[in-house]
């Protein structure tokens, strides 16, 4: 086909009506392309989900809702794994929940991604799990003896539950009369058999032995004795006796009630029944109702960790009980010790108290008294002063320590040289030392030895006065061995001397001597001689003599002049005599 050619003009009308179509179905076509992934989470109605329930034979129910009754009544918090029968009892399922968008008031578009969805095969399922396929293991069976009964042994098999002859078994070993009995498993909820669910087991009976006549015995009851606490009733173990409640096979022992039925009995193999009709209308009636039954729980506490800070206990919060701090009520929460007390409990209205006179002893000891900081004092020493006298030392007085001297306790106060060692120092109860570190090397040395001391007695001077004018009195200093005299300080020699003379003459001991009395003194006191006076002549002339009287005064004058001359120069010289 040709072209067809086109004018230079404006389209031709046919051509500008499809371009004006095409533009204005451009919004719509945009909207078919974006709208298709805008909706493919879009929800514009209802969520089909599983909610999780708190039952295992029916953990989860189907709920169809509106999206946001999944976000804002909580749904996406039920966090958890899909149920499965092999989750503890305890543990908590989650719900499953698909992803899904959907369009606030403002048109913005939002995805919530859903829970579980990995198994969204449960919601697909009508909200129940597929169960756990288990294989069962067989049951066994052993034939009677003459010892012994029959036995059929139940297996133990995750997921199934088992009869015997019709009554519920659990697992274990059981006694059996001869003949066939029919063995079953059914699967538990959650779980599915696979493989031989059923059999018939045949015990022999024994052979080849003798018959024992047996009695029956009646069961013991013990009714109820308080609400909530259910009575009991016991089958006797019986040898050769099977006993049976209401045809039903029953173990003996001990059974709690309530229970109202016909026990009757039938002989084992090896064994008859005295009394073939024997039975016991077997009753225990239930126990009253009670109200709930709380157990308290005993108060914690924390002892002291350090000194000054006080331990601690806390009373819990128990719900239903209230609790009594010497018989008033204290408030659930942790307290300052110290405390020795007893808490005791009390049911509040409706509850019960599964011990009625609970009680503990609490006790939450003072915390310690910090120690007191000491520091140790140096002991002070005092050295020999002198020959012969031992010096000191002395261990200060203080207050929450005592000294050691080289390990050994010293007592305080001061004692007599020599000494050596190491002083330590160790805190009394109460204290701690400021440092561990301290000690004190402790060294008084021994006195010298003195020597040999004579004891020497000074001698006082003699003094002889004058007694003739012109002649001088005289002192002496006396020879005192050891000893040497001073006269006001100065050393004099032992001698006569002649006056005047006046000081104070003192004693000093030798070496290797002492005073006997070292403060001895002796005043010495010597006055001058009078001088001499010649008798007057009256101015007159002596007797005549057959001489001249001028020769004669002349030599009278000369030998005064010698006299005095003489006394001069004996002066503080001493002389013999």
């Amino acid at each position: 086909m040709s072209a067809r050619r086109r004018g230079s003009g404006s389209p031709t009308t046919p051509l500008r009506t499809v371009l004006l179509l095409l533009a204005a179905m451009l919004p719509v076509l945009g909207l078919l392309v974006v709208a298709p992934q805008a909706s493919a989470h879009h929800v514009t109605d209802k969520i089909t989900f599983c909610h999780a329930t708190s039952s295992s034979t029916n953990p989860y129910v189907t709920v169809t809702t509106d999206p946001a009754s999944v976000l804002t009544r909580g749904h996406d918090r039920h966090t958890g794994p899909v149920w499965s029968p092999t989750l503890d009892a305890h543990d908590a399922w989650g719900d499953v929940i698909p992803s899904f968008s959907w369009i606030d008031s403002h048109g913005v578009l939002h995805r919530y991604g859903g829970l579980n969805t990995d198994r969204l095969d449960v919601i697909a399922n009508g909200c129940v799990v597929p169960p756990v396929t288990v294989t069962v293991t067989a049951p066994t069976s052993t034939d009677q003896t003459c010892s012994a009964s029959g036995t059929i042994t139940i297996p133990s098999v995750t997921g199934a539950a088992w009869k015997v002859d019709g009554t519920t078994r659990s697992p274990g070993t059981y006694a059996a009369q001869p003949g066939d009995h029919a063995v079953t498993a059914t699967a538990l909820a959650g779980y599915t058999l696979v493989g031989t669910t059923s059999w018939t087991l045949t015990i022999a009976p024994r052979t080849g032995c003798d018959v024992v006549v047996v009695t029956p015995v009646e069961p013991t009851i013990e009714p109820s004795a308080a609400c909530g606490a259910e009575g009991t009733w016991t089958i006797p173990a019986t040898t050769g006796v099977r006993y049976l409640l209401d045809g039903e096979a029953v173990a003996a022992g001990t059974h709690p009630g309530p229970v109202d039925g016909l026990l009757t009995v039938e002989a084992l193999p090896g064994y008859r029944l005295s009394d073939p009709y024997w039975s016991f209308e077997l009753v225990v009636a239930p126990a009253a109702p009670c109200p709930t039954v709380v157990t308290p729980v005993a108060p914690t506490s924390d002892p002291s960790s350090r000194c000054g800070v006080e331990g601690t206990y806390t009373i819990p919060t128990t719900t239903g009980v209230t609790y009594l701090l010497d018989g008033e009520p204290v408030a659930a929460g942790t307290y300052d010790g110290p405390i020795d007390t007893t808490i005791s409990a009390r049911a509040q209205d409706g509850f019960t108290l599964s011990e009625p006179t609970w009680s503990v002893h609490l006790v939450v000891a003072p915390a310690e008294a910090c120690p007191v900081v000491v520091t140790p004092t140096d002991p002070t020493v005092v050295p020999s002063p002198r020959c012969g006298v031992e010096g000191s030392y002395t261990i200060p007085a203080t207050t929450g320590l005592r000294y050691l001297l080289d390990g050994e306790v010293v007592a305080t106060g001061t004692h007599a040289g020599p000494a050596h060692g190491t002083v330590t120092a160790e805190a009394l109860e109460g204290y701690a030392l400021s440092t561990t570190e301290w000690s004190f090397d402790l060294s008084v040395a021994a006195a010298a030895a003195c020597p040999v001391v004579v004891v020497v007695t000074p001698v006082d001077p003699t003094v002889t006065p004058s007694t003739t004018c012109g002649v001088e009195g005289t002192y002496t200093i006396p020879s005192t061995s050891g000893i040497t005299y001073l006269l006001d300080g100065v050393a004099i020699e032992a001698g006569t001397y002649d006056g005047p003379a006046t000081g104070t003459v003192t004693a000093v001991a030798d070496e290797g001597m002492t005073l006997s009395d070292p403060e001895w003194s002796f005043a010495l006191s010597l006055a001058a001689a009078n001088t001499c006076q010649l008798p007057s002549t009256g101015g007159g002339s002596l007797a005549g003599t057959g001489g001249s009287g001028l020769p004669l005064a002349g030599v009278a004058a000369l030998l005064l002049a010698l006299g005095t001359g003489l006394v001069v120069t004996a002066t503080r010289r001493p002389t013999t005599r």
